[in-house]
Order: structure tokens, then sequence, then C-alpha cells
């Protein structure tokens, strides 16, 4: 009987084995399962961690080259500026130069001769007033010498 009993305690511990070892067994499948997930899992997080730090990087070089153009914005925005005010300096001084040259052909109307030319003509005069007063002294002499 005594084996009996040890058969029926051995196969009840065999029984009870055998479930735990399929309990085990299934756990370890799941585990590995569970690993191989991980391990996916951890590959996804790491190409997200790549592609975050590869758009990080892409934004810091648009942030620069947004600065950049805004520099360049803002350079040519004075540029513009500064031409404005020369565009307006010279309009002025067109406007200044127009009315001067209005008023030299005012004046030229007015004056045709230049003022040397009116010299000469005064000269001229005094030549000729010059010219009779000799004309008359030597009639008179003339007629001093006939007399």
């Amino acid at each position: 009987m005594e084996e009996i009993v040890g058969n029926n305690n051995l196969k009840k511990f065999r029984m009870e084995y055998q479930g735990i070892y399929k309990a085990l067994v299934a756990s370890h499948k799941n585990e590995q399962a569970l690993i191989n997930d991980c391990k996916v899992m951890i590959s996804k997080i790491w190409d997200n961690a790549q592609n975050v730090k590869s758009a990080i990087r892409m934004a810091a070089n648009e942030v620069d080259k947004i600065t950049e153009l805004q520099r360049r914005v803002k350079d040519e925005q004075s540029k513009v500026s500064s031409r404005r005010e020369e565009e307006d300096d010279k309009r002025g001084t067109i406007a200044v130069l127009q009315a001067e040259i209005s008023a030299l052909d005012k004046k030229a109307g007015e004056n045709h001769e230049l003022e040397e030319q009116v010299k000469l003509k005064q000269l001229q005069n005094e030549y000729g007033e010059l010219m009779k007063l000799k004309e008359d002294q030597q009639q008179r002499q003339e007629l001093q010498r006939t007399r």
C-alpha cells in the first residue's frame, strides 16, 4: 500500500509539477514576447528620438534663417528709406535749380545783352561823340586857316 500511496503522492506531485512547469513555460514565452515587444518599442522610441533631434536641428536652422532674413529685411528697409531721403533731396535740388533757370530765363528775356555788350555800346557811343568833336575841331581849324 505504501507503494500506492507513494505512487499517488508521486502522481499528485507530478501533476502539480507539470501544471507549474506549463505555467512557467507559458510565462517564459510571454516574457520573451514581452521582451521582444519592449525591444521593438525601444527601437521605435530611439527612432522617434532621432527624428525629434533632427526636427530640433532643422528648427534651429530655420530660426537662424528667419533671423538672417529679418536682418536682411531691416537692411533693405533702411536702404529704401535712405534712398527715399536722397530722392527727396534731389527733388528739392531739382526744384531749386528749375526756379533758378526760370529766373535766369526771365532775366535773359529782359536783358538780351550781356554787361560787356552794354559797355561796348557805351564806348562806341563815346567814340562816335569824340570823333564828331574831332571832326568839328578839324573843321574849325581849317576854317581858321582859311581865314
